[in-house]
């Protein structure tokens, strides 16, 4: 049986419309996260409890640290270079037309120092792109409705992958080498919680657990290697939306969620919806790869 704990307070009050995409720096010793819908992306110093917020201007699925400071994020429909001087740059890579059903959604930058990038929007009509170093953009998978969360095993050997619109979190055979995807499996599909629960947001651990946030399960899993829910740690949300290792030893998990879509009822009921929360854990996470391009 997994262990299960109960988170009841947030530690960041903030009532996100959809908190998503939370990275830890480790130079800077803060916290990084988006909320998608209002466009807004968040730094918080946890030494001192001081948040900046900064607009985009639009909304942005994802982003990711650049080696060369500041970072790169993923738009509503293509990519841009953003920093604290000059704000969000126009993107350099369109991806989907403006006003186009799909949108960027999540990603992460994988040890080769490339960012991965999917995309949201009708039945079976999103990708999953990488963004290599030399700026091009190859798509690695279609037929994708709802592109999520993606992190890599310790070793580099396999791919963790949400496809949202399947409600499954699938594992891939994976060469740091190469682009390609290979051999996909079902890893994880909620059985035992809220019928419309979804696998979002994931990270990878060092011992190789996979933590994944649960979208209307209220809660987030840590599954080993191999599957099995470790824990199950329940929330005081119906919509956590992604995690991240934080801290000096990487072993503050910080999770996000949002507010959107919540009937009336539902957000007096959760009055913490879009708020972000925090936990401590055993084994620690891995830190953030920066984009190398």
């Amino acid at each position: 049986m997994p262990q299960i704990t109960q988170l009841s307070q947030s530690c960041i009050h903030l009532n996100t419309i959809l908190g998503e995409g939370p990275l830890w720096h480790p130079l800077e010793a803060c916290l990084y996260w988006l909320d998608i819908e209002a466009g807004m992306l968040f730094r918080y110093h946890p030494h001192n409890d001081h948040i900046e917020t900064f607009s985009l201007g639009k909304r942005a699925g994802c982003f990711a640290f650049r080696r060369k400071g500041g970072l790169v994020i993923a738009t509503e429909n293509g990519l841009a270079f953003w920093n604290e001087q000059h704000g969000l740059s126009p993107n350099f890579i369109d991806l989907y037309p403006k006003g186009s059903a799909n949108m960027l959604n999540d990603g992460r930058v994988d040890a080769a120092g490339r960012f991965w990038v999917g995309s949201k929007g009708p039945q079976g009509t999103s990708s999953l792109f990488c963004l290599d170093l030399d700026g091009k953009v190859t798509t690695v998978l279609e037929g994708v409705t709802i592109s999520n969360g993606i992190d890599w095993s310790p070793d580099n050997r396999y791919c963790f992958y949400v496809d949202s619109g399947s409600s499954t979190l699938y594992r891939y055979q994976f060469n740091l080498r190469g682009f390609k995807l290979c051999a996909p499996e079902v890893f994880y599909v909620p059985s035992n919680l809220a019928l419309a629960s979804t696998p979002d947001g994931l990270c990878v651990d060092q011992a190789g657990n996979i933590w994944v946030a649960i979208w209307d399960g209220s809660c987030i899993l840590q599954l080993s290697p191999e599957g099995e829910v470790l824990q199950e740690i329940r929330l005081p949300v119906s919509r956590p939306t992604s995690l991240t290792f934080g801290g000096e030893d990487l072993r503050d998990l910080y999770i996000t969620s949002a507010s959107t879509g919540l009937s009336p009822e539902e957000r007096t009921a959760q009055p913490l919806a879009g708020d972000l929360f925090y936990l401590r854990t055993l084994i620690p996470g891995i830190p953030a790869n920066f984009f190398a391009g």
